[in-house]
């Protein structure tokens, strides 16, 4: 599931009084699945859970910066499960 909404950009300007970032929510290429989760924290008076992530892949000034996905927010607090070694160890 795709669940990036929007994107944003960082100004091409020094001006201490610009916008960290400004971009769009874009409901055109949007999900359907997406679309209901907005819809459904908007009619319940809830918050929707977004996360902003720096665009890695950004090669050309036309990308965005960064990319908002409706997702959990990360928790570097969070521990991961660590996949199990596998058993069939070779000796060398």
């Amino acid at each position: 599931m795709e669940s990036k909404i929007g994107a944003l950009w960082k100004p091409k300007t020094s001006n201490e009084n610009a916008p960290l970032a400004n971009g769009a929510i874009d409901f055109d290429r949007m999900s359907d699945e997406n679309i209901k989760k907005i819809y459904e924290a908007l009619t319940a008076k809830a918050k929707l859970p977004i996360t902003i992530w720096r665009n890695k892949q950004k090669t050309e000034d036309r990308f965005p910066d960064f990319n908002i996905v409706i997702a959990p927010p990360y928790n570097p607090g969070e521990k991961k499960s660590a996949t199990k070694p596998a058993d069939d160890d070779i000796a060398f």
